[in-house]
């Protein structure tokens, strides 16, 4: 009999996050593969490459670190230069169905300057990085904010664990363009959570923290860590190398044990009314300022979705207010 967790992977194929535990060290973990979701998010935006690999890279952190949250809403990942750099903002964010997004904000100009060795703080020039967590049925949101740090994008999540949730983390990330044209992305996360409850970034005190100065003093979590740093980009997306096969080539020797994943589509969940109801909200006379041609176009940054109002259909949406 096929164990349900590896009946899932087979039938996913891809598109998915795979919790899993190292049993010998009691370390968590989650891995996420990418293929047709990351391909259609980064094909709708056609950005040049370095912003696309790190729109990729961040998709599949946010897909991996909202699969550690239990919410039932919107969790969301943003990072903002507060200088004139190549990169402004970028954002991704995925729902409790699976739903990932993502897009960026940069200088065309200033991009071109760039090199696949620009360093994170080179690209955003400075800045923060934030997680929010959006639950819905009035629980309540949270956010964790820390400096945008390190050479790249995990380098900085790494240090939002250490400082802000004192959290024993490892975080590799990969995006790259395969031969025949299309994207994938990866991502692999190794953390000791405590069994006493809690979860991170979930914004309670509750949860029982340790302190970054003793992290080498923990055998099972600095092996792990070693054994990441063995781990090659490309690796992570290979589609000859199933996931079981990879944690098991990293982490045989603490055994690892899998469950069931959960499915991502690269499907943006806007909702059906979405541009109805922002426009809603703003002043009849800004919204009249908007026109071009008599029309008011509004577009979603994510997926690239336009909708135009004329006259009678500004009258109905202020109508309805």
């Amino acid at each position: 009999m096929v164990d349900p967790a590896i009946k899932k992977l087979r039938d996913l194929s891809s598109d998915y996050v795979l919790p899993f535990q190292l049993v010998e060290s009691g370390l968590r973990g989650r891995f996420v593969r990418l293929d047709n979701s990351v391909d259609k998010i980064l094909g709708q935006h056609n950005y040049p490459e370095i912003p696309s690999v790190l729109l990729g890279e961040a998709l599949a952190l946010t897909a991996i670190l909202s699969a550690t949250v239990k919410f039932n809403g919107k969790f969301s990942l943003q990072a903002q230069s507060q200088s004139q750099a190549a990169m402004r903002t970028l954002v991704a964010d995925v729902d409790t169905a699976g739903h990932l997004r993502g897009y960026v904000g940069f200088d065309p100009e200033a991009v071109k300057e760039l090199d696949e060795n620009s360093t994170l703080a080179r690209i955003f020039g400075g800045g923060y990085l934030a997680f929010t967590v959006e639950r819905g049925g009035g629980e309540g949101r949270y956010q964790g904010i820390v400096p945008l740090e390190g050479e790249t994008l995990a380098d900085s999540v790494h240090h939002y664990f250490r400082q802000s949730e004192q959290i024993p983390t490892g975080i590799r990330l990969a995006c790259h363009k395969n031969p025949d044209g299309r994207w994938c992305a990866a991502g692999l996360l190794v953390q000791r959570v405590p069994d006493s409850g809690g979860e991170p970034i979930a914004g309670g005190d509750h949860f029982p923290q340790t302190d970054p100065e003793n992290w080498e003093q923990d055998e099972g979590y600095m092996r792990a860590m070693a054994l990441m740093s063995t781990l090659k980009d490309n690796e992570m997306t290979l589609e000859n190398l199933s996931p079981e096969k990879l944690l098991f080539q990293l982490f045989h020797e603490d055994g690892v044990r899998i469950w069931e994943p959960t499915s991502i589509t690269g499907e943006c969940a806007c909702p059906p009314k979405k541009f109805h109801e922002l426009l809603g909200r703003l002043p009849r006379q800004e919204v009249n300022e908007c026109k071009v041609d008599g029309v008011v176009s509004v577009t979603c940054e994510f997926c690239g979705k336009m909708e135009s109002f004329d006259d009678a259909a500004l009258d109905k949406i202020f109508s309805d207010i």
